[in-house]
């Protein structure tokens, strides 16, 4: 069974200034498990538009573990603001190496302050009859700015295929920012049994 990582958007990231910027580079350059393998590889770019209420994201999913890959595109458009709290309506097509792919999305944002939040959470509906239909949560993050622009936080990963357990990673992060946007490692205690490592980059511009 193949794991589902897709989106979170690079300006969501502690100590990253994203929130002013249009454009969003997000690397998650490798996640690695505790055995020493590859588990994904992902590329993100973000663009939004009208001041934050339209949003465009393209998507390359890499997971060399099993031989396979996911490109997916699509809009989000900004369905209510309170205070620093901003909730998306999200929508992408995917083409995955197993299926087609119609992806509905919640993405619930709190980026001002120093203490942040983000949850993203999805559904893989499948276009034709070899895909599954699956729920993803990428991820429930809390994160608090430390000092300068150091930030600590937790992280979790939840994914369920139609008929199959839950994964779950969770764990913590610590995020470093510059000018340039971010670097995140985050380590995950995975439910099926061991360690999960990711490293990621973002950058804004």
């Amino acid at each position: 069974m193949r794991e589902h990582l897709t989106i979170a958007l690079g300006c969501l990231l502690l100590g990253a200034p994203a929130a002013a910027q249009p454009n969003v580079l997000d690397l998650r350059v490798a996640e690695i498990s505790s055995a020493g393998d590859v588990t994904y590889q992902n590329f993100i770019y973000d663009r939004t538009f009208a001041d934050g209420r339209i949003m465009f994201e393209a998507v390359l999913l890499r997971l060399p573990a099993d031989d396979s890959n996911e490109v997916s595109i699509g809009a989000g458009y900004r369905v209510a603001r309170l205070g620093d709290l901003q909730a998306y309506l999200l929508g992408h097509v995917a083409k995955a190496t197993d299926a087609s792919y119609v992806q509905p999305a919640l993405m619930v944002l709190d980026t001002t302050g120093r203490l942040t939040g983000s949850l993203f959470v999805q559904h893989y509906t499948p276009i034709d009859d070899k895909g599954t239909h699956q729920w993803l949560v990428d991820s429930a993050d809390v994160q608090y700015g430390v000092r300068g622009p150091l930030a600590l936080g937790v992280s979790a990963y939840l994914y369920r295929p139609a008929g199959g357990d839950w994964l779950t990673k969770v764990g913590p992060k610590v995020s470093l920012g510059d000018k340039y946007g971010a670097s995140e490692l985050r380590i995950a205690r995975v439910n099926r049994g061991g360690y999960a490592f990711q490293f990621r980059r973002v950058f804004v511009f």
